[in-house]
């Protein structure tokens, strides 16, 4: 259970309260008040703010972060502008990174996301069916239903584009080199929507490790990349206008991790990174 610590709105006391809760007594004078105000209101003297699990501003100084493991989203505008870090690790619980959460921390260099999105299992129908299913089966029935069946194809839609990496989350990071994303996810166990502009202005992006859990990225999601980008993901071959790079890549028979040339007579080779032609 998340603990953090507060003063009473009314009295002063300092507390220790549970953050997951709406509500909370102080044993000393007796008022209820409202978590997340006392949170919010006390957060000048904390690291991290957060409130029901969402994080809302850091105000530590720390050029590595570490981010707590009773955190389940990173807030909007949660760190933007903070010049001093230059690496933030997160936790298996963050489930999703709010818009502009990154915004302008151009001294952060290395990002590592070991399992970030939803499970596939995260709202079930009565039929016991997820969310994927119910959706997918909305866009079958709107291609029969007229003027309905647009209507449930706008909702299904909008399900799939529930982002877990939000509009801008690490825009203008322009010192960002490093990114792991999902390398510790499951195959199937996630459902993971980026933002087209997630990445915006990460111009000196150079390694990109991707984990299998995400079999799908948005056109032109890393285009501000470094053009000696190095992209490791299983499903690059499928998505290369994920990146200008590795579309050249593709039209000039390179390799589409790393851009070096193939060599070998039957089982050409990347003579830089050592892979396989065929591993994309």
């Amino acid at each position: 259970m998340p603990f953090v610590q507060v003063k009473c709105p009314d009295c002063g006391e300092e507390l220790t309260i549970d953050d997951s809760k709406l509500n909370w007594k102080c044993q000393r004078c007796g008022s209820v008040f409202n978590v997340s105000y006392a949170v919010n209101r006390s957060g000048a003297n904390q690291e991290f703010v957060s409130a029901n699990g969402i994080l809302t501003k850091y105000h530590g100084s720390a050029e590595e972060v570490f981010i707590p493991d009773n955190i389940v989203r990173i807030g909007n505008h949660a760190f933007e502008n903070n010049k001093n870090i230059t690496m933030v690790i997160m936790p298996e619980s963050v489930s999703s990174i709010g818009e502009y959460a990154f915004l302008g921390c151009t001294g952060l260099r290395t990002v590592i996301i070991p399992r970030i999105g939803f499970s596939n299992n995260f709202q079930k129908s009565t039929t016991g069916k997820s969310i994927l299913e119910t959706v997918d089966k909305f866009q079958r029935d709107a291609q029969q239903k007229g003027v309905l069946g647009t209507v449930m194809d706008m909702i299904a839609n909008n399900v799939k584009s529930k982002y877990c990496i939000e509009n801008g989350a690490f825009g203008g990071c322009t010192n960002l080199t490093s990114l792991e994303l999902n390398t510790e996810a499951e195959q199937t166990d996630r459902l993971i929507a980026l933002h087209p502009e997630a990445f915006s202005g990460c111009m000196n992006l150079s390694y990109i490790r991707i984990g299998k859990s995400i079999r799908a990225l948005p056109d032109r999601i890393f285009d501000c990349c470094d053009n000696t980008v190095r992209i490791e993901w299983n499903y690059l071959s499928l998505y290369p206008n994920c990146c200008d790079d590795v579309r050249d890549r593709l039209r000039q028979n390179r390799c589409l991790c790393c851009g070096g040339e193939f060599k070998g007579f039957f089982t050409k080779k990347c003579k830089d990174c050592g892979r396989p032609k065929d591993y994309n």
